[in-house]
């Protein structure tokens, strides 16, 4: 036997509209995954991490020459140290042809000068990616040494390499990286927060078993649909009549029973007030209880011409459509239609 359920569809203009009923929780939702986002943001960005401490350079003040290298073993790579002991001694190097310009009696010392500027260039430019303990060792040897640098050679080094020197200033202190914040997580994290209301909702309109538009009638139960009604007023009272009174004269039938599988009030109500208004005429109209919860009712309604379900979107469960109309189908009464109410 053909399940119902195989001929279910989803009413996406129905669902949207179920959807737009919860616009409040939507935007709140979006709001809250948003603040979220930003919280995430600005942690991942740097704004809300803690400070990077400052490293502390080790001391090799107290160490003699022997004792600084062997020392500075257990601290540096060996690549490390060879880099400030090559850089040292290109420094002495260049200090040398400082001072040999400086004595020299030539009128022209261009190319010294442009070979001078070269070399100091290189080494501050080295020196630049040294380590906080490059720097210590590479200061240290000079102390052990005991080597004084010339102050005129120290101030061609500020003079003509200031911008080298601020950049080797900048990268041998440990400082504090700059947030980085990116926009796309709070937006991502909105967009998911709206995402995951939109799905619950969805979620819960399709799974939930109850009867959701009147073409649920037509499509998955095959039954034709007299009268929908949004309300219940007296003008759609007589709609409902006219549309049964119209229904059962292409029928011939002269007693038909009123059905439900809902214990709804208002069901209960319009169906008793749609039979009083065939009380005056040729036909009979009884408004029974429900078949479900009433055997007793499978007795009056053997002998009748058939049956009119009245069933409310969102009360009427499908299954119990399904077995109120499997009852009539083993009983041999005919399903003459449904009037659905919202």
């Amino acid at each position: 036997m053909e399940s119902y359920r195989d001929n279910l569809e989803i009413d996406l203009k129905d669902l949207a509209l179920k959807i737009l009923k919860y616009w409040k929780a939507i935007i709140l939702t979006t709001i809250i995954f948003g603040i979220l986002g930003l919280g995430y943001a600005l942690y991942s960005g740097g704004y809300l991490s803690a400070p990077v401490p400052v490293q502390e350079e080790e001391n090799f003040s107290d160490l003699t020459l022997e004792e600084l290298k062997d020392a500075v073993k257990g601290v540096l790579t060996a690549r490390e140290i060879s880099d400030v002991e090559l850089t040292y001694n290109a420094y002495l190097e260049c200090e040398n042809l400082y001072n040999k310009i400086e004595k020299s009696s030539a009128e022209d010392n261009t190319e010294l000068e442009i070979e001078l500027l070269k070399a100091t260039q290189q080494i501050v430019a080295v020196k630049s990616y040294f380590s906080a303990d490059q720097m210590a060792y590479y200061n240290a040897l000079f102390e052990k040494d005991d080597k004084e640098m010339s102050q005129a050679f120290l101030t061609l080094m500020e003079t003509n390499l200031k911008d080298y020197k601020e950049r080797a200033e900048k990268n041998n202190k440990v400082t504090e990286e700059k947030p980085n914040f990116s926009f796309k997580s709070v937006i991502l994290a909105a967009f998911l927060g709206a995402f995951l209301v939109i799905l619950l909702v969805s979620l819960k309109y399709i799974m939930k078993p109850v009867l959701k538009t009147a073409d649920d009638l037509r499509s998955a139960f095959k039954l034709p649909i007299i009268s929908s009604l949004r309300n219940v007023d007296d003008s759609s009272l007589t709609y409902v009549y006219s549309s049964i009174l119209a229904s059962l004269k292409s029928t011939n039938a002269k007693k038909v029973f009123f059905l439900s599988a809902t214990a709804d009030a208002d069901v209960a109500e319009l169906r008793h007030k749609t039979s009083e208004k065939f009380n005056a005429g040729d036909i009979t109209a009884i408004a029974s209880s429900n078949i479900l919860e009433d055997s007793t009712v499978l007795d009056s309604i053997v002998d009748s011409d058939g049956v009119i379900l009245f069933e409310k979107i969102g009360r009427s469960k499908y299954d119990d459509i399904a077995r109120e109309l499997e009852i009539c189908k083993s009983l041999g009464i005919k399903v003459l239609g449904a009037v659905v109410t919202e």
